[in-house]
């Protein structure tokens, strides 16, 4: 049943988003499933985004010269390491780069990685053997991963030791201002994905014992998902944190590669470290605004 999901969902158009229950009934928005044109709207919108803040983020800004009074009062190890701690997805990258040349750890991987499925297929009770082994395993996975972030930290500060102060704190700042930029760059992407995903949506429960369908909830007839949620970008960023979640979670799930969709809640591979996204052009991560405020259906 789940190869048979997962091959159905390279057709998904999209999945409605239910949000709770209001006066009127339960309030639900369909979220469409993004097009090529719309995903490279929206990574256009956040490269232009990241260009502007790293503008704004120039040797005089304000904030440039807060960050440079602040590093004044750091001795030498404390810039090391909060340039280090910056440097945490790199490090990670290259734990992961390290660990898969070993082929017992890439086999221990495979086994974690397959842990969940197997134990769904063979519907493992409570209490079976298998349960311990695969959660010791798992534990040692983990282990096996920090050992190696630790390692590569540590490396990184030696890394350090008789580099000139000027240039560590040059480097910190670029650091601090890409970061700040990517930010930037993922509140703006994400902002146009639910903005042109998020559809009006007219659902109506139905009682999942009267469903066609194991699971199925929600009646569209009356729906034809064409008409936008918001009128505007600006609109998104009023939603509450809460609700934003929700529709990211939904928009996520949809723009996932079906290849991995039974493995949803499995840790990153090694194999896939050399390839995980190093900057804002080729990567995304769910971002929601700050300070939002209620939004009503389509204003």
């Amino acid at each position: 049943m789940d190869g048979l999901r997962r091959v159905s969902d390279l057709f998904v158009e999209g999945a409605e988003c239910y949000l709770g229950d209001g006066p009127d009934g339960p309030v639900v928005i369909w979220i469409n499933k993004a097009n090529a044109f719309e995903r490279e709207e929206a990574q256009r919108d956040g490269i232009v985004r990241r260009a502007e803040r790293l503008a704004q983020l120039g040797p005089d800004s304000p904030e440039t010269k807060s960050v440079e009074i602040e590093m004044s009062f750091w001795d030498d190890d404390t810039l090391r390491e909060r340039l280090v701690d910056g440097m945490d997805d790199e490090l990670y990258v290259k734990a992961l780069n390290d660990l898969s040349v070993d082929p017992k750890f890439r086999e221990l991987e495979d086994y974690v990685r397959r842990a969940g499925e197997l134990q769904g297929d063979e519907e493992l009770a409570d209490g079976d053997p298998r349960l311990s082994t695969m959660a010791d395993r798992a534990g040692e996975y983990s282990a096996k991963i920090a050992d190696a972030r630790e390692r590569v930290r540590r490396e990184a500060l030696e890394d350090l030791d008789g580099i000139e102060r000027a240039k560590i704190e040059a480097k910190f700042l670029d650091g601090w201002r890409q970061a700040r930029a990517f930010g930037e760059f993922s509140e703006a992407k994400r902002t146009t994905e639910i903005y042109l995903a998020a559809r009006v949506c007219a659902a109506t429960r139905v009682e999942r014992e009267e469903t066609l369908q194991p699971g199925e909830m929600w009646d569209h007839a009356g729906c034809d998902h064409s008409v936008r949620f918001f009128t505007e970008r600006a609109n998104v960023r009023r939603v509450p944190d809460a609700v934003l979640m929700k529709i990211a979670n939904v928009l996520n799930e949809l723009q996932m590669d079906p290849r991995d969709a039974g493995n949803w809640d499995a840790p990153p591979s090694s194999s896939d470290s050399s390839e995980r996204p190093s900057t804002p052009e080729e990567a995304s991560t769910p971002s929601t605004p700050a300070d939002p405020q209620p939004v009503a259906p389509g204003i």
